[in-house]
């Protein structure tokens, strides 16, 4: 049997990229043998390189492409990211953010199956067209919990709160930053 291929989609921003790091964790923790891949903004890579559980960051300029948009260069740029999502056979695509933009690089992965947010945590409502299955609130919860919901609907074991992995990156320079930052204090 071939490695499933998960397509993760949380483009931005900082604090909803880490309040996704739990599902994502669920997920790996679930499918070991998974290869998981996170289309985000280029600007926010940095929060995803050496996570244990994200084996390739797509990493996608959307605001660069708006601000250029009429540049071939761009043109290039976006055709490239698509052909890469198209190419790379994802068995599903897991939509965190719930807007048009990011529904449509679910479509664009070619994934069998495309899991997404219905309302109200769908933030746009014409993303769920592209959705194949669609998971609605469950009450007041923590939006970690909605999150989790998703990949609970790929058959993700969802872990109890205070078992909730956040793998972020560190580095000896922002350590020593962060120590020098300390000792002035």
């Amino acid at each position: 049997m071939a490695t499933q291929q998960f397509l993760v989609i949380r483009l931005s921003s900082i604090g909803d990229i880490v309040h996704t790091l739990p599902a994502v964790a669920a997920l790996g923790d679930t499918f070991p043998q998974a290869q998981i891949h996170w289309a985000v903004e280029t600007r926010y890579a940095e929060l995803l390189e050496g996570n244990p559980f994200v084996h390739r960051v797509l990493k996608l300029d959307t605001l660069g492409w708006r601000r250029r948009l009429t540049s071939a260069a761009t043109l290039e740029e976006v055709l490239r990211s698509c052909f890469a999502l198209r190419d790379s056979a994802f068995d599903a695509a897991i939509d965190f953010q719930g807007l048009f933009k990011s529904a449509l690089i679910a479509r664009l992965s070619r994934a069998r199956d495309r899991v997404g947010f219905s309302e109200p945590w769908l933030r746009e409502l014409a993303a769920a067209a592209f959705y194949t299955q669609r998971v609605g609130a469950q009450g007041r919860r923590h939006v970690v919990e909605e999150n989790l919901a998703l990949v609970e609907r790929l058959q993700a074991r969802s872990p109890e709160p205070a078992n909730w992995q956040f793998p972020l990156p560190h580095n000896a320079r922002d350590d020593a930053y962060v120590d020098e930052q300390l000792a002035a204090l």
